[in-house]
């Protein structure tokens, strides 16, 4: 037999693994046990999330899963925040919600509590205006107060920024003679007619600033709602040429307008440069203005487009990929309607689709590896089928795990019926393929056939019939006990595994055992498992052979009644972590 590789070995009984699902649920196990020692020494603790109108799947996994944990008898709260106007029904947070009520109704380990945080009310403003203006008179300001709340919809930042307008309009002024703010109401209705929400109110504003201020405003806008100075500077220079000027002494004057704000300093450095500032919007609203500076919808595309391209030629890689969902989604929006199709793009969607699968947004991650795909050019398989294989095993591991199992079938698909496809470039979408059989319709049946398949084209047959498979598996017991004790006597000779299509067998073998045990095939999983333990005595120890080792330690102990010959597999199985790590196998 030749029994491969490819960079990822999900291995569901791995100590860790690239299986996003997998990932997930250890994620949501070491998040739970953090919380568990955290509420030990903190009592009570409080985790506070913002913007949770915007959670995604694994968000609301992973709060169900503390909501839930019957095993932290200690207190903590869990302060959610989201606007209300953006959240239907049908979406995410709702069906949370709904599900942590069900949960509640069902156990008494927790408790919901819903604040409903309106804007503010004409008699909030009032008492607002009241204490600006420095008025006791209630009624005085009453009228005032309902006028800003109908500008403003009483949002408690936009009302400041609104009475500071009429403040630099002179609209407001303060009486010397009769020491106290004076006004005229019919004026200020209207001069500020035109500002019937807080986006038009704000973009009044910014139309009256200096024309610089108002093009970096829209620059920094379309970097989203953190960018860096050197960002902002290299837009800057790339839009504006000729005209150089002081960036930062500028966005210190939009900071001091209230629009912007320092955020942090990266890589925990205290040095002030290009590289490590970074500066935030003060709110959405804002940012939202300043990019109606831009004008149109095909300027404003334009610009995106242009803002990404100046971005990604003028960065280094390590820059980019630390910037990488920033500039992405500036050419991806602005090639939207462009039709534009390159190499670079569709590389560039790769890395972000690969950035938001290590921090498990496999939702965004994919439709990164979607817009990828429509990058790539037609003559893409001949030009650079690597790209192209990634983009799509990516596409279908990430559409796997967000249950689209339509468009997953539908990238897997496109690899394995292409012939131009190694069998190791189809290694990881026929994994993906059989997990999702597996794991969502638990067709195990299906998904061991896929990958015995697989094991097929890469050289390791592995019998189908079942007669064939019992008389093998009866067979290999025997010689199987005869290997491990030579291998348990020769420990310190074993090494790693390197060659690509060997590891790419033992990975799929070690999906064969793991299927076959769920389904109950006891024949197919001992032949696999032996099979295992034989190529790793032939070639090497890889990440499977520890697990295999250890599996085979337990049927000798517990079945055949050899505990001493079991006690000495575990120990084997323990020196091949220390030669091949699980943790290190890519």
């Amino acid at each position: 037999d030749q029994c491969g590789q490819h960079e990822d070995f999900p291995n569901v009984t791995d100590e860790t693994t690239d299986d996003p699902m997998i990932m997930h649920e250890r994620l949501k196990h070491a998040v739970r046990v953090l919380t568990r020692i955290l509420t030990t020494f903190i009592s009570p603790l409080v985790i506070v999330l913002d913007d949770l109108q915007w959670m995604d799947a694994a968000s609301s996994s992973l709060i169900n899963a503390l909501m839930t944990d019957q095993q932290n008898s200690n207190s903590f709260i869990i302060i959610g925040t989201y606007r209300s106007n953006e959240v239907d029904d049908g979406g995410l947070l709702s069906h949370t919600l709904q599900e942590l009520e069900n949960e509640k109704e069902s156990s008494d380990s927790f408790g919901i509590t819903k604040i409903e945080l309106g804007n503010l009310g004409i008699d909030e403003v009032n008492q607002t205006l009241m204490a600006l203006l420095s008025i006791d008179d209630a009624l005085c300001t009453y009228e005032l107060a309902k006028l800003c709340h109908r500008r403003t919809l009483g949002n408690p930042h936009f009302v400041l920024e609104f009475m500071k307008m009429l403040a630099e309009k002179e609209f407001l002024a303060f009486n010397l003679g009769l020491f106290q703010w004076t006004w005229d109401l019919a004026v200020i209705e209207s001069e500020t007619a035109s500002t019937e929400n807080v986006v038009d109110l704000l973009h009044a504003k910014m139309r009256l600033l200096p024309l610089r201020s108002q093009k970096l405003l829209a620059y920094a806008a379309c970097l989203d709602s953190t960018f860096r100075l050197k960002e902002l500077k290299l837009v800057w220079e790339h839009q504006e040429n000729q005209d150089t000027i002081d960036i930062a002494e500028l966005l210190s004057s939009l900071e001091k307008e209230l629009f912007l704000e320092t955020c942090y300093h990266e890589f925990g450095t205290t040095e002030s440069n290009e590289a490590t500032i970074a500066y935030r919007w003060v709110h959405d609203k804002v940012q939202e203005a300043a990019l109606s500076l831009i004008g149109e919808e095909e300027e404003l595309s334009k610009q995106h487009f242009e803002i990404g391209l100046a971005l990604y030629r003028s960065l280094n890689k390590d820059e980019i990929k630390n910037s990488i969902f920033n500039i992405t989604n500036l050419i991806n929006y602005g090639s939207k309607n462009s039709g534009q199709l390159s190499f670079d793009f569709a590389e560039l969607n790769l890395w972000a689709a690969e950035k938001a699968k290590d921090i498990s947004a496999f939702e965004t991650a994919s439709k990164y590896a979607s817009s990828g795909i429509k990058f790539l050019p037609k003559d893409h398989w001949v030009v650079n089928s690597s790209l192209t294989v990634r983009l799509y095993s990516i596409g279908a591991e990430m559409h796997s795990a967000t249950g689209q199992v339509e468009t997953m079938n539908l990238y897997c698909n496109y690899i394995l019926r292409h012939q131009e496809c190694s069998a190791l470039d189809k290694l990881r979408v026929c994994k993906t393929k059989a997990n999702s059989l597996a794991r969502t319709e638990r067709n195990y049946e299906e998904a061991i056939k896929i990958c015995i398949n697989e094991l097929k084209l890469l050289g390791c047959h592995v019998p189908t019939n079942k007669s064939v498979i019992a008389c093998r598996a009866a067979a290999t017991v025997l010689r199987t006990s005869q290997i491990t004790k030579r291998m348990s006597l020769r420990n310190m000779d074993m090494v790693a595994i390197t060659d690509s299509t060997m590891l790419a067998i033992m990975q799929l073998l070690d999906r064969v055992y793991y299927y076959s045990y769920m389904s109950s095939n006891t024949a197919l999983f001992l032949l696999s498992l032996t099979r295992i333990i034989k190529l790793t005595d032939i070639h090497g120890v890889c990440p499977a052979s520890p697990v295999a080792f250890v599996t085979w330690g337990m049927i000798t102990g517990s079945i055949l009644g050899n505990f001493e010959a079991g006690s000495q597999l575990a120990e084997t199985a323990i020196r091949m972590q220390e030669i091949v790590p699980i943790k290190s196998f890519e």
